[in-house]
């Protein structure tokens, strides 16, 4: 991109001086603009097939998320219900309690497990969002050379109708 703008200074250099426009130094130009679209577009074409894999990845933590938080409601209604259930049952006494140990012991075995495929999840949709925000860095970065290249095309355009 230096290059462009050096050369770019020193074809105006020479236009200031002399009015005329070294052919091969023009042609030079050209193929330098073009070979910047075609980077351009490769880049850009890079830029959407990585946001569409980051959708997808997004779409499938969102998954992942849904099924955690049935899973977990899952335990947590079949704990409730087993604890209210050995309540009820006292007459079984100290059996029973034993019973509601083992339970909150499973569940709380169940509850680490997902707190541990949450905090997974979470680490994947940060690992994405850190993603996004190099895209989006990307786009800019981008964006700003289009600008330069418009910018570049309008002076050609302007010095050529002088």
């Amino acid at each position: 991109m230096d290059f462009l703008l050096k050369s770019w200074s020193a074809w105006i250099q020479l236009n200031k001086n002399t009015q005329t426009i070294n052919r091969e130094e023009y042609e030079k130009t050209l193929n330098e603009l073009e070979s910047e679209k075609y980077s351009h577009a490769k880049t850009k074409l890079e830029l959407i097939q990585s946001k569409d894999e980051i959708n997808s990845k997004i779409q499938e933590i969102e998954f992942f998320k849904n099924e955690l938080d049935k899973e977990r409601c899952a335990y947590a209604n079949v704990y409730q219900f087993l604890k209210n259930k050995l309540v009820n049952e006292s007459t079984r006494g100290i059996d029973l309690i034993s019973k509601i140990t083992e339970a909150e012991i499973r569940y709380n075995d169940v509850i680490e497990g997902l707190n541990q495929k949450e905090s997974k999840f979470s680490q994947i949709e940060n690992d994405y969002e850190h993603k996004i925000e190099e895209l989006n860095l990307k786009a800019e970065q981008e964006k700003y050379i289009n600008n330069l290249i418009h910018d570049k095309m309008n002076r050609q355009n302007r010095s050529k109708k002088k």
